[in-house]
C-alpha cells in the first residue's frame, strides 16, 4: 500500500539524511532578475517648467530642491518557502547552513518560521526593464541627470539609491524606434550605473511582462563570456574587448554592432557638477547575457 511516509528515515546514516534534506532545499540563483517598476502611491513626477530637461542650470531650482529618485524598496523582494526550516532540528540545521551559504542574500523575517527573504540591494542586484517600463527608466536616467548635473544637490543626493546593475533588452536599444541610445549615454548612465547587461534574444515573456506585483525569481542572467564587452572609465575612456574569434555569427556580429554604437558617446562630453567628479569612480562595463527561466 502507497504512503506519503517514510518511517525508517531516522534509521538511515546521518550523512544519507543530510543528502535528502539538501536536495529538497530549493536551487540558489546567484543573479535573480529584479523588474524595474514603481509603486503607484510612489509615484512623482516634475512640475510642468521641468518636464523639458535639455536646458537648465542650478538658477532653475531652489536650494531645498532635489529630484526624488525611485526608492530600492520598489524593486520589491523574492521569497523562499523552506518548509525544511519546521521539520526537525536536523533539518532546520541544514536549511540554515544553505541559508548562511548564500551570504547576505536571504533573511528569515521574525514573523514568518519558513519564508527566506531575499530584499532588493541596488548595489549587488540586477534590475531588468521590461519594455512597458522604459518610458518611466528613462524618466529616472534623466532624474540623476538633473540630481548629479546640480551644485547643490551633491548634500542631499542619497548616493547609496542609485541602481549600479542594470539589464536591457537587445531589441530595445537596437530599435531605432526607442531612440535608446542617445538618451542613456548623453545624459551619463556611465557615469553612476556599474553593470550594463545587454540580453541577447530577450524573450518575449520576459520583455513583455508589467511587474505589478511580488515576483518570484523565476529568470537569471548567464554572462556570455564569448562576446564582445566593453568598459569605460574617466580617464582612459571607452575600450572594447574582443570575445571569442569562435563565436562569430550573426548574434556576435550585432552585438559588436551595437557596442560600436554605444562608444560613440564620449563620457567627457557630458555636464556634471563637480562634487560628482570627487565623488564618482567610474567603472563602467558592458557584458552581453541570456536571460534563463529557472
Amino acid at each position: 500500500m502507497a504512503t506519503s511516509g517514510f518511517p525508517s528515515f531516522s534509521r538511515l546514516p546521518p550523512e544519507i539524511r543530510r543528502m535528502i534534506w539538501n536536495a529538497a532545499l530549493p536551487d540558489p540563483i546567484s543573479n535573480p532578475l529584479f523588474f524595474w517598476r514603481r509603486i503607484e502611491l510612489c509615484i512623482w513626477s516634475l512640475d510642468d517648467k521641468d518636464d523639458d530637461y535639455s536646458d537648465y542650470s542650478d538658477d532653475d531650482y531652489d536650494d531645498d530642491w532635489v529630484p526624488r529618485l525611485i526608492d530600492p524598496e520598489e524593486m520589491g523582494a523574492f521569497s523562499e518557502e523552506i518548509p525544511l526550516l519546521e521539520v526537525n532540528k536536523e533539518a532546520h540545521r541544514v536549511a540554515q547552513a544553505w541559508i548562511q551559504r548564500q551570504s547576505d542574500n536571504y533573511t528569515i523575517p521574525p514573523d514568518h518560521n519558513t519564508i527566506a527573504v531575499r530584499c532588493f540591494k541596488p548595489q549587488r542586484d540586477i534590475v531588468f526593464c521590461p519594455n512597458a517600463k522604459w518610458k518611466d527608466f528613462l524618466k529616472e536616467v534623466s532624474l540623476v541627470y538633473i540630481a548629479l548635473s546640480i551644485t547643490r544637490s551633491g548634500r542631499k543626493l542619497n548616493r547609496d539609491h542609485l541602481i549600479r546593475r542594470v539589464a536591457l533588452p537587445q531589441q530595445l536599444l537596437a530599435d531605432s524606434e526607442y531612440a535608446a541610445l542617445p538618451e542613456l549615454f548623453r545624459k551619463g548612465l556611465q557615469m553612476w550605473c556599474r553593470d550594463l547587461y545587454i540580453v541577447v534574444d530577450a524573450p518575449a515573456t520576459l520583455r513583455e511582462f508589467v511587474p505589478n506585483g511580488p515576483v518570484r525569481p523565476n529568470w537569471e542572467l548567464e554572462v556570455l563570456d564569448d562576446f564582445p564587452r566593453a568598459s569605460c572609465t574617466r580617464q582612459g575612456g571607452w575600450q572594447v574587448v574582443e570575445g571569442s574569434s569562435l563565436q562569430g555569427g550573426p548574434a556576435y556580429e550585432s552585438a559588436k554592432e551595437l557596442l560600436g554604437q554605444i562608444t560613440k558617446y564620449d563620457l567627457s562630453e557630458v555636464r556634471f557638477a563637480a562634487w560628482v567628479l570627487d565623488t564618482f569612480s567610474v567603472e563602467f562595463e558592458i557584458r552581453f547575457a541570456r536571460a534563463v527561466k529557472r
